[in-house]
């Protein structure tokens, strides 16, 4: 499994300074994979076989993807997260 993604100024002055440059994820399990990637909003995923209206591109898809049941242990793991930070 694989996530990763890469934030960056926006090309237009829209509501948010930044956009997502790209954003890839692979999920593979028992010899299969999945895998979806996006680049400013413009979006490939094959697990849907089909394909995909664009996305905001201030936005990441595996919030959207993760209805998928092929990404949502991935969501899952990502959204339960938790960072301390001490002084």
């Amino acid at each position: 499994m694989s996530y990763g993604f890469e934030i960056g100024a926006a090309r237009s002055h829209g509501l948010r300074p930044f956009e997502v440059l790209r954003e890839t994820c692979e999920v593979r399990q028992g010899g299969r994979g999945w895998r979806f990637d996006a680049e400013r909003g413009a979006v490939r995923d094959e697990a849907l076989g089909q394909p995909v209206f664009g996305i905001e591109p201030d936005r990441l898809y595996l919030p959207v993807a993760g209805v998928q049941a092929t990404f949502a242990p991935l969501l899952a793991g990502l959204a339960g997260m938790r960072f301390y930070s001490f002084p």
